[in-house]
């Protein structure tokens, strides 16, 4: 039914939210040392571990970090 259909689909754009307040959360925490990345960065692989993103548009790499699709 539509109504039950509308119901998840707005549980769903909640949990969406949650999960870009969290990551614009862990971020800032990083940025500002409240949250130390350093032994966690020591265990990365070297080098570029994701390929570009094919798929874009515009021709950006959506797996670079510093470009976010979500403001």
């Amino acid at each position: 039914t539509n109504h039950r259909i509308s119901r998840h689909r707005a549980a769903v754009k909640r949990e969406i939210d949650l999960l870009h307040e969290y990551r614009t959360r862990l971020i800032a925490d990083v940025v500002t040392g409240k949250l130390d990345m350093r032994e966690v960065a020591a265990h990365l692989p070297k080098g570029d571990p994701l390929p570009p993103d094919s798929n874009c548009q515009d021709g950006t790499d959506l797996a670079d970090p510093r470009r976010s699709p979500h403001p």
